[in-house]
């Protein structure tokens, strides 16, 4: 129905063979892994890469040290030319740091939740002090595109964006000392590792959003 729109066609590549792990040290680990699948003979068609390769667990980033770019750019000419793909994670969780791109932009444009004070939220993920895109924002998704856009067309070009923590999730960790500010009653805890472990819970539903004048 055109009120509804159409299903999303996925590529014809997405149904074949997918390798995807946590915990790749070195991009050269990945590209052992490519190169086994193929002394095996075992046909795949698309590797997948956590936040290992990221600098700092920045998006639109590269360890310099384990993933320089050069080296990652090289590896993916490479499976490109062989007729695979690469797909990287990247997380609507960006790393609340002045000078670094994406959050300054993020402030420039107003782009980020809110607490009640009017203030940024900031959240705790992979990278630390986090601030999280607010999407009922109409200038969200533009923000969002020009930074997917420029990074693949002038660092990676990958096949495909594996998105995660964007429920917006925030990470605990207790054997750091970190707890949690404020507990509520709606708050989820998925994951449990261990007595010590990290917890995840989302982002409050009290803090600011741009739609937030529409509340009655």
């Amino acid at each position: 129905p055109r009120e509804l729109g159409f299903n999303h066609i996925p590529p014809y590549w997405s149904f074949g063979w997918h390798q995807c792990r946590y915990g790749f040290h070195n991009i050269s680990e990945v590209e052992f892994v490519v190169r086994r699948y193929a002394e095996e003979e075992i046909p795949l068609e698309t590797i997948w890469i956590d936040i290992d390769y990221m600098d700092k667990f920045e998006d639109f980033s590269t360890d310099p040290v384990n993933f320089p770019l050069p080296q990652v750019q090289d590896f993916l000419a490479r499976i490109h030319e062989n007729g695979q793909k690469m797909v990287v994670i990247v997380d609507p969780a960006i790393h609340a740091r002045l000078g670094y791109e994406a959050f300054d932009t993020g402030v420039e444009k107003d782009i980020f939740v809110k607490n009640k004070d009017g203030d940024i939220f900031i959240g705790t993920v992979w990278p630390g002090s986090t601030a999280f895109p607010d999407w009922t924002n109409p200038d969200a998704s533009e923000w969002w595109q020009t930074l997917l856009v420029n990074w693949q067309h002038n660092d990676l070009n990958v096949d495909g964006i594996w998105i995660d923590m964007n429920e917006a999730a925030i990470t605990v960790m207790e054997n750091a000392g970190q707890t949690l500010a404020r507990e509520r009653s709606w708050e989820v805890f998925v994951r449990l590792k261990s007595k010590n472990a990290s917890f995840m819970r989302l982002v409050d539903m009290s803090e600011m959003h741009f739609s937030a004048h529409l509340r009655t």
